[in-house]
């Protein structure tokens, strides 16, 4: 796995005088009822970046320390990439996939015998 940071993305640190970023994966769980379908859980990964060191993998980007974590480079596709869009740190590179599960109002659980 290689990482890179774009022109953009090293001046935002530089004004922040930042020397050390960590790439972390967290997830972002919703969950709501619908009407008549039931119950819906949504687990959506996302990629963070923050301020600071950390553990795990550790490269060099033009002077400045990248931590990855074991989860963002197991899913990572080769490259990722560290940008500024819209204001924020983004991770560009690395693949997610949300999970979804629907519990039908209409199941319902029978009792377990023994």
């Amino acid at each position: 796995m290689k990482v890179e940071a774009s022109r953009e993305f090293l001046e935002e640190l530089a004004k922040r005088n930042v020397k050390a970023v960590r790439v972390r994966l967290v997830e972002e769980v919703h969950e709501w009822t619908m009407c008549c379908a039931g119950d819906a859980c949504v687990v959506v990964p996302k990629v963070v970046v923050e301020e600071g060191a950390g553990e795990r993998l550790r490269f060099q980007v033009d002077g400045l320390e990248v931590y990855v974590s074991d989860e963002v480079a197991s899913r990572a596709e080769g490259v990722i990439k560290l940008v500024v869009e819209r204001g924020e740190l983004r991770v560009i590179g690395v693949r997610l996939e949300a999970a979804y599960d629907v519990k039908s109002a209409y199941r319902q659980e029978l009792p377990q015998w023994s």
